[in-house]
């Protein structure tokens, strides 16, 4: 059955964006039609890329992380196929090893043996781990002139050698403006599937790739490509009448496929997940990607208010915000360049003060003015009244000789100065992607591990009111939890709030809230979103003109104020905004310790101007 597209149906810039549909039940919206029989599938195809098998590792070893910490969140993943260049088929498997994601080839020899220099049989994709085969892309009929009857060989090929097959198809922009779009596609799903029984098609994937829409940045919209794979599987069920197969084939969409366009597609009832081209050579996108949001139904969106900057004090990586009430002193830290700020709102201007290592990140402590730091090889109190810093040793910083250092940081409501750890190669190295990072707890002049699992980069470290619930991520994860934290250590972890697949960036520093939300600073998405930890919703977002907030506090003689640090490029100040509907802070818990000696650090003090936000 030949189903054209109407005649208005045009790429994304030629008219009118359609609006998107959305299947609704009285509780829920289905993914697909008929439940849950097809799971989505997130498959990823390198083409020629990259050009060394270093670059594939690092990339690799990104991706594998991400899985991993996808996988242990409990949440359901989708089916995720990568298809690498044949040299990086056995490092591809070799680095993926221990997740789920798949390995396939993408594309294959005509024949099996033989003297045919160059090719690449079926058995041989096999036997390097490859469980998958891509068949039909349009590059392969364009550039390399394959015909129909060439893939129908190979999709055969490939069933008898016990792999996996994933058909392309697509009409080219020509034929899409044409009308001709389901008619093209309707030849090449018929060829393709000649001779393939019905008992075959559970090995059978189809991919529509409008070729238009392949690495060109012009957009299939939703509503358009749902029309065709509709078709399309009515062509499915002309071939196949009466055995239900084209129910429970999967047909996914190609072009173009980022993550801030994943959520949207994969509402659509025909859907079924999709094929990624350059947005796969990016791990973190890759990632965004495959940990796309439910269609659930439409959500009421959150409240905004937007942060002014009140300090132009241009922190390389400022962090860790903390408002000591007792004395109305705001703290925080510009780690790279190792400052130590600090504010009298509304008083004075802000002071900043030198050391000799980079802060990670600092706490309040018994005597106002002296902080409690996580420093790259220890971990220090530092009195910052008067002219000269001193310096006290409380004990070693931990995981000696591991390419970590401290992070994030907050007291808890015991006195107890939790800290996280931070791989500094997480994004490139030896270590690119490995979760060596601990928590731990400074109790008094004793050091413990948390036993919390092993991160790349710690964050969101804070404390609800009562003290008994403790939050954390692991930025490059974009996933926030929550501890039951009454007992020795932290237990029950619980999944709170994932970003979004259409935000850029991950979870960066984290506060509470008198009310029992938790204020998350998204790095790299220019927000700060108050979560609610029972469902995961988000009420109120603070908007930042720049685009990466680190970390926020809640201060002020009213406990009424957010205070957001940031990083540059293009940022670097300290923001703030006076918070509605009544939200107020918690007062932040306050270290105890037992540690004595001192030595003295005569550092200079500057003096920077503030910008009267609070005059």
């Amino acid at each position: 059955m030949n189903v054209l597209l109407s005649t208005n149906v045009r790429p994304t810039g030629t008219s009118a964006r359609t609006p998107l549909r959305l299947r609704r039940t009285p509780t829920t919206m289905l993914w697909y039609d008929g439940g849950e029989s097809r799971r989505p599938i997130v498959s990823g195809n390198w083409k020629l890329n990259p050009l060394t098998a270093g670059e594939a590792k690092e990339t690799l070893k990104l991706l594998a992380a991400n899985q991993r910490a996808m996988e242990e969140s409990g949440k359901d993943v989708p089916e995720v196929i990568l298809f690498p260049p044949y040299p990086f088929v056995p490092l591809a498997s070799e680095v993926l090893e221990g997740t789920t994601v798949a390995i396939g080839g993408q594309d294959c020899s005509l024949y099996d043996k033989g003297a045919y220099t160059g090719e690449v049989s079926v058995s041989q994709l096999a036997s390097l781990g490859c469980n998958h085969l891509l068949v039909g892309h349009s590059e392969r009929r364009t550039v390399f002139d394959e015909t129909d009857a060439e893939i129908n060989k190979k999709v055969h090929l490939g069933l008898n050698a016990g792999l996996r097959v994933m058909i392309c198809i697509g009409e080219t922009e020509d034929e899409f403006l044409a009308d001709m779009a389901n008619a093209v596609n309707e030849i090449q799903v018929k060829k393709a599937l000649s001779g393939v029984t019905a008992a075959q098609m559970e090995d059978i994937t189809i991919a529509y790739e409008p070729v238009w829409a392949i690495g060109t940045g012009k957009v299939c919209d939703a509503p358009t490509a749902q029309e065709v794979h509709a078709a399309v599987r009515r062509v499915i069920d002309e071939l196949y009448p009466d055995t239900g197969v084209a129910a429970k084939v999967r047909i996914l969409y190609g072009g173009s496929v980022t993550p801030d366009t994943i959520d949207v597609t994969m509402r659509e009832s025909d859907i079924d997940g999709v094929l990624v081209g350059g947005a796969s050579l990016v791990a973190d996108k890759f990632s965004r990607i495959i940990d796309f949001s439910s269609p659930l139904l439409v959500k009421t969106p959150p409240r905004v208010v937007v942060a002014k900057e009140v300090v132009a004090c241009r922190n390389t990586l400022g962090e860790s915000p903390i408002w000591d009430s007792r004395v109305g002193l705001l703290h925080w830290v510009s780690a790279m360049d190792k400052e130590i700020w600090t504010w009298h709102v509304g008083h004075s201007a802000p002071v900043r003060r030198t050391v000799e290592q980079i802060p990670g990140c600092i706490g309040l402590t018994e005597a106002p003015g002296v902080v409690v730091c996580a420093m790259e090889d220890s971990l220090v109190k530092i009195d910052l009244n008067g002219k000269q810093l001193r310096t006290t040793v409380i004990a070693a910083t931990p995981e000696r000789g591991v390419n970590t250092r401290g992070n994030d940081g907050r007291v808890d409501r015991s006195g107890r100065f939790v800290f996280g750890m931070y791989n500094n190669y997480h994004r490139g190295g030896a270590d690119v992607g490995d979760t060596i990072a601990g928590v731990h707890r400074l109790s008094g002049d004793t050091v413990e591990d948390l036993e919390v699992g092993g991160f790349r980069a710690t964050n969101a470290i804070c404390f609800d009111a009562s003290g008994s619930k403790m939050y954390l991520c692991d930025t490059p994860a974009r996933k926030v939890y929550q501890y039951d934290y009454a007992g020795s250590k932290p237990a029950a972890k619980k999944l709170i709030y994932e970003m979004p697949s259409g935000l850029d960036g991950g979870p960066d520093g984290a506060c509470t809230d008198d009310q029992g939300y938790v204020w998350v600073a998204l790095s790299g998405a220019s927000q700060v979103a108050r979560v609610n930890p029972q469902d995961g919703s988000v009420d109120l977002v603070v908007k930042l003109p720049v685009t990466s907030p680190t970390s926020c506090t809640i201060g002020g003689a009213d406990l009424d104020t957010l205070f957001i640090t940031t990083r540059t490029a293009g940022g670097g100040g300290l923001y703030a905004v006076k918070l509605p509907f009544g939200i107020r802070g918690v007062p932040e818990g306050v270290y105890c310790s037992g540690s004595s000696g001192a030595v003295v650090s005569p550092e200079p003090v500057y003096e920077v101007a503030s910008k009267g936000f609070f005059e």
